[in-house]
């Protein structure tokens, strides 16, 4: 089951992109703490168009977002960002495309024109499915991002609905 993020879901959701900070699938360097995560969640609550959870058997197993791409600049408020993160334990299961294909869904109910994912280069797995899905590569920023003993770059992929 898809449904709205709530608050009482900051726990799972946490976890989830602990998961992914990790495993490098993310770029912030350092896992959150529970103080640094309940701030972390509530500013993604804040700061997003919608945030949605993947309940499975009663537990959130994954989220996703929309977020404004380049808020405020009023040329680019037709465009947002999709992110979408699945608990390690569920991967390769048909939830991230669930949860992709159910913000396109609401991202056209919000009259957006395009979707951006912006990830790891080195992440073939999100890659693969946003191909799938109909996602076309735009940019490389190869190298940017610096984990300290490890430099990776940034894909961006992009979908007109």
């Amino acid at each position: 089951m898809i449904r709205k993020a709530e608050l009482r879901d900051a726990h799972a959701c946490v976890e989830i992109m602990n998961q992914a900070i990790e495993t490098r699938c993310n770029a912030f360097i350092e896992p959150f703490n529970e103080t640094a995560g309940a701030l972390w969640y509530d500013q993604l609550l804040q700061n997003s168009e919608l945030v949605l959870c993947y309940v499975f058997q009663g537990l959130v197993v994954a989220w996703g977002s929309l977020t404004p791409y380049r808020k405020g600049r009023g040329a680019l408020a037709k465009v947002s960002e999709i992110t979408f993160y699945v608990h390690t334990d569920f991967h390769r299961k048909g939830i991230a495309q669930a949860l992709a294909k159910q913000l396109e869904i609401e991202a056209r109910a919000m009259n957006k024109s395009h979707l951006m994912a912006i990830l790891l280069d080195d992440n073939i797995g999100s890659k693969a499915l946003l191909e799938k899905l109909n996602y076309t590569s735009w940019g490389h920023l190869p190298a940017i991002a610096d984990f300290g003993n490890e430099v990776k770059g940034q894909v961006y992929m992009r979908k007109e609905i």
